[in-house]
């Protein structure tokens, strides 16, 4: 990937930062508008906006270790365990261990998860139809470029990282 040259004017070098103030903060508007979003279905539900956020990544991975639902969600281990008690608790999710390795568990929807997905659903209808369908609309006009796009920016991202 190319940086920026080392003999690059000052304008140049602002003009590249600011392009990465403006995609971040485009981002960050994104983010905060889809965790509010998420939190007023949540409270709705019964759970707060990060236990549903956890919950929808098990339903979408189908069944997973708790590294996977780190890694996938994006959280650490140790906030993953926290969020996913509760759940189980409520037996929206169920744990079982590996038959061949019992220091591995799987999660997964419990008895009562189809309930909270049904709940979820409907409480996105009642409370956020207008922007639920302007944001699908949106992802939908730029097709599948949106999410490659957005993956070559993250790809970018971890390879600066390491």
């Amino acid at each position: 990937m190319e940086g920026i040259p080392a003999d690059a004017r000052e304008d140049e070098v602002t003009e590249f930062i600011d392009t990465i103030m403006d995609f971040y903060r485009t981002l960050r508007q994104i983010s905060k508008e889809i965790e509010t979003s998420r939190d007023r279905v949540a409270r709705q539900c019964g759970v707060t906006g990060a236990q549903l956020y956890v919950f929808w990544n098990v339903r979408r991975l189908h069944r997973c270790t708790y590294t996977e639902l780190a890694k996938n969600s994006g959280l650490s281990p140790n906030t993953v365990s926290g969020l996913v008690r509760p759940l189980i608790e409520k037996n929206w999710l169920r744990q079982s261990p590996d038959p061949r390795d019992g220091r591995i568990t799987y999660l997964e929807i419990g008895n009562e998860g189809s309930k909270l997905i049904k709940d979820v659903i409907t409480t996105l209808n009642l409370l956020e139809p207008n922007n639920l369908q302007r944001t699908v609309g949106v992802l939908r006009e730029f097709g599948p470029e949106t999410g490659a796009v957005l993956s070559a920016v993250k790809a970018a991202l971890d390879e600066c990282a390491n």
